[in-house]
């Protein structure tokens, strides 16, 4: 029998406090910019420069394309009125770059434009909160008509990464469309993008989409999700659609872009629009592969909250763990001959532990608090998964 000492990943700390469901995170401030820390994810706001989203991190890699040098606003994550057919380019300067007012307000960052001059007379009013629950951080983005006449408007979320990676989404109604719907894959009802330096630069494509998800995994296996309301296609703004993807080149970026149903604001009134971001590092055994039917799986997994079945296509087996609840150690029951990775995580699906194993190995849980967490077991022929309580 083989003893097997448990190491921690993460600080013992901030796992447990990703225990709390609904527990609220407060934002900092340093250096002029608003932050979030959740647990090994970072998230920071500019309000110097249009309220700009600046950094978004798992592990201090960052995920965002960022700023390139001064006079440069082709970076981070911004928000643009919609439809683009009334104000071409370049975008709205009081929206998308001018310093915003506000500042943290209890456990959120507040932020407000000033009013658009210049196309719309909008004012921008964009709420940042982030959650211990799920490891995620929700942005309230308002539309506020200053303007003498309502008018109609949908919100558009632009979020630029470094060109590289795979981008995939849900497909909803009619087809992809565009310069760049060449570039695209369908496949099992999910839309597929994945980069190519012989793409064409300057490029985009724009459909509907299903669920209300997009995401994007870069080249360093680091999984960007965003979650919104699902829009009717009948409900897009006059030329575009819910999601949008544009190509810059191979040395520049990748604008992943979604938009809210098209809504008529009357004078003085406003509308609102909720997305929710999260960040992963993509766990060893799911492929960053174009069709990858266990990685949109994973996905859907990480917005419902449980722990993701890894490998779709292996029958259950009798393997458990025990005892179960455990105190100092379990033990690896019915795993057949040869090994098998067993993977141990949170309530919140973050990976504490990966490693391989073989049958009746015994694994102490040195560390470990007591809880609830989630354990899986994959081989080549078997799979488990199940709950593991730890009572101390």
């Amino acid at each position: 029998m083989k003893t097997l000492q448990l190491v921690y990943l993460i600080f013992t700390g901030l796992t447990f406090s990703c225990l709390s469901h609904g527990q609220a995170v407060t934002p900092q401030e340093q250096d002029g910019k608003y932050y979030f820390q959740v647990a090994t994810v970072y998230f920071e706001v500019d309000p110097t420069f249009g309220a700009r989203i600046s950094f978004f991190k798992i592990d201090d890699e960052e995920i965002l394309s960022g700023s390139t040098g001064a006079g440069d606003y082709l970076w981070g994550s911004t928000l643009w009125q919609s439809p683009q057919s009334e104000w071409n380019w370049p975008p709205s300067v009081e929206l998308d770059q001018d310093p915003y007012s506000g500042g943290i307000v209890d456990n959120q960052i507040i932020l407000r434009s000033s009013v658009d001059e210049t196309y719309s007379h909008l004012v921008f009013k964009k709420v940042f909160a982030a959650a211990l629950s799920d490891t995620s951080i929700t942005m309230v983005y308002t539309m506020i008509n200053e303007g003498a006449t309502a008018h109609s408007f949908s919100a558009w979320e632009v979020a630029r990464v470094p060109s590289g990676g795979i981008s995939f989404f849900p497909m909803g109604e009619g087809n992809v469309e565009g310069a760049f719907a060449g570039q695209t894959e369908l496949i099992n009802d999910v839309v597929w993008y994945e980069q190519d330096d012989s793409d064409p630069a300057g490029q985009k494509f724009i459909c509907d989409g299903a669920e209300g998800w997009s995401a994007h995994v870069n080249s360093d296996l680091k999984l960007f999700v965003k979650k919104f309301d699902d829009a009717a296609a009948t409900s897009n703004a006059p030329g575009e659609k819910e999601i949008e993807l544009y190509y810059s080149g191979p040395t520049g970026y990748i604008e992943l872009e979604n938009q809210s149903a098209y809504t008529n604001i009357a004078v003085g009134d406003s509308v609102s629009w909720t997305m929710k971001w999260y960040l992963r590092n993509l766990p060893s055994g799911i492929e960053a592969q174009t069709g990858n039917t266990v990685l949109v799986n994973y996905v859907r997994s990480i917005m419902s909250s449980q722990p993701p079945n890894a490998i779709d296509n292996i029958q259950p087996s009798e393997i458990s763990l025990y005892p179960n609840p455990a105190r100092e150690y379990v033990f690896i029951k019915n795993l057949p001959s040869g090994t098998a990775n067993l993977t141990i995580s949170d309530v919140c699906g973050t990976v504490l532990y990966r490693t391989k194993i073989e049958n009746n190995e015994q694994v102490q849980l040195t560390g470990l608090k007591s809880g609830l967490y989630f354990y899986q077991i994959v081989g080549s022929t078997v799979r488990e998964s199940g709950k593991l309580i730890i009572k101390k």
